[in-house]
């Protein structure tokens, strides 16, 4: 019954007719109108929406390199909001000192980003085991299968409800945490690979047809999104922000990311270039 039957006239879909803000923002979150068309069966949580919006309303007057520096925003709201509710059970040790002390940004030479990650992780499970009664075998399945659905439920829990997550979760999570944390960086943590689809990554790394294990900032709460997950059909698949544009409409001027490169022939010299733009958030420019 949660189908649709038919065709919905333009009418039926939500829309916004100059906002007060003087802008309209979204990230996958719900912009459905209450009791209006199911336009979208699942959204995110409006983590990214609130920090691209913050951003938005920091000045009058933006240009091009204000946007691109918004697209690169690696900032999570969610580590600001959940590293709040941990410093009271925050010990003394150099890696808790310097979590207290963060930026709350994701670089790939962080380790507090590393760590936070580390951490969130294993509070995610214990959040998720006491929600459905599960066992940890059974959750990290729920994790691996539904990372961004799963993620919604525990965002909702330590955000949105923090009362369902007491100070004891907290700590126990903390404590395992550290036991766990072994002085990594973000970037030894998070890692991206890029595979041809051809090939489905069998062929020997000395080809140069694949690019494997690759540092980056991205981070499934911030504008810069990215999330290791896992398909139904059982790959591995990294989503992310597979191409980025600016423009300045008085100029004619493109500048963008296009994740890989340029040309799908495997023995062409443009085959892999924006990989390493993409990774270091550079742009190329297009003149019209």
């Amino acid at each position: 019954e949660n189908l649709w039957q038919g065709y919905l006239s333009g009418e039926d879909y939500h829309s916004i007719l100059n906002p007060p803000e003087g802008f309209i923002a979204t990230a996958n979150n719900h912009i459905q109108a209450p009791g209006g068309p199911n336009v979208a069966t699942f959204s995110l949580q409006h983590n990214r929406l609130d920090r691209i919006t913050h951003l938005l309303k920091s000045k009058d007057k933006f240009n091009a390199e204000d946007f691109k520096r918004f697209q690169s925003d690696t900032y999570s709201l969610v580590a600001e909001r959940v590293v709040n509710l941990i410093k009271p059970v925050l010990g003394q040790t150099a890696i808790e000192e310097e979590l207290r002390n963060w930026d709350l940004r994701s670089t790939i030479d962080s380790r507090p980003a590393a760590f936070f990650k580390m951490f969130h992780e294993v509070l995610s499970r214990d959040i998720l085991m006491k929600l459905f009664h599960q066992d940890e075998v059974r959750v990290d399945k729920y994790l691996k299968h539904c990372g961004y659905f799963m993620s919604k439920i525990v965002h909702t829990l330590t955000v949105d409800i923090p009362s369902f997550t007491t100070q004891e979760m907290l700590a126990g999570a903390l404590t395992r945490t550290l036991a766990q944390y072994k002085g990594e960086t973000y970037g030894d943590l998070e890692k991206v690979s890029f595979k041809n689809s051809a090939f489905g990554g069998l062929l020997p790394r000395w080809t140069g047809v694949d690019a494997l294990d690759l540092p980056t900032n991205h981070c499934a709460e911030c504008i810069k999104v990215g999330q290791a997950s896992i398909n139904m059909q059982g790959e591995r698949v990294y989503i992310s922000q597979a191409w980025r544009m600016v423009t300045d409409m008085s100029t004619d001027v493109i500048e963008s990311i296009l994740v890989g490169g340029p040309s799908g022939n495997i023995l062409s010299n443009i085959y892999m270039r924006e990989i390493d733009l993409w990774l270091t958030d550079t742009y190329k420019k297009i003149n019209l």
